[in-house]
């Protein structure tokens, strides 16, 4: 797995995909440049979480995320 370097501020849904999805993950999201399910986005939430505090973004155009908080090492899901 490559280093993963978050800072806080605003990250496009597709950049976020780029650094935190596995590469089948990565390869179904740019097909459609979009998540085709609730459980794809609940996952993509899940690993996200462990690295950082997020807040999703909404707007009609650009599916954004701001990243509030960044930890200092990744949790796991049963501290998130």
């Amino acid at each position: 797995m490559s280093l993963i370097l978050l800072k806080p501020g605003k990250y496009g849904e597709s950049t976020l995909v780029d650094m935190l999805c596995t590469e089948a993950q990565k390869r179904d999201y740019h097909k459609r440049e979009r998540f085709t399910g609730t459980r794809q986005r609940t996952a993509f939430h899940n690993t996200l979480s462990k690295y950082c505090e997020f807040e999703q973004i909404h707007d009609l155009d650009q599916k954004q995320y701001k990243i509030k908080k960044v930890f200092e090492f990744p949790r796991t899901l049963g501290l998130v």
